[in-house]
């Protein structure tokens, strides 16, 4: 005599897979979140030990900012102590504009999802009347 599995057991057997399936996915949701989030402050990490290493080789200057011109950018600058352009953008940046510009926007990519506080980079804001000496060289001198 051939012995099967009954409807009603196989039925029994999807809804506990089921079930567990409704259980596990927010949990490997969180996860995942938690993953990437994790990843964004290595790189945050990584950027830091960029700068310090930038600071060494440049008479303890740290990088200079974007402005007033791009080519002269934190994440250009800091380019030779990363391993590749992927560190400056956080997993969990969702924007368009990396490889290309947003249609109507500004005619520029994005460079980083990491901000430089600007005071960091002349000592002196670029709406200010106050001219920092360190433009076109690097940025302020670390204490």
């Amino acid at each position: 005599m051939r012995r099967a599995f009954t409807l009603i057991e196989l039925l029994v057997v999807v809804a506990i897979v089921a079930i567990l399936a409704a259980i596990l996915f927010p949990v490997l949701a969180q996860v995942k979140g938690a993953a990437k989030k994790t990843a964004c402050l290595l790189n945050g990490r990584q950027i830091g030990i960029a700068f310090l290493m930038y600071a060494a080789d440049n008479d303890d200057h740290l990088p200079f900012g974007s402005f007033p011109r791009r080519d002269l950018s934190w994440t250009h600058q800091c380019q030779p102590y990363v391993k590749g352009r992927a560190l400056f953008r956080c997993p969990e940046d969702r924007s368009t504009n990396w490889d290309r510009p947003v249609p109507g926007g500004m005619p520029v990519t994005r460079l980083s999802s990491y901000f430089l506080n600007y005071w960091m980079m002349t000592g002196a804001p670029p709406w200010s009347r106050v001219r920092s000496t360190t433009w076109g060289r690097s940025g302020v001198r670390r204490a």
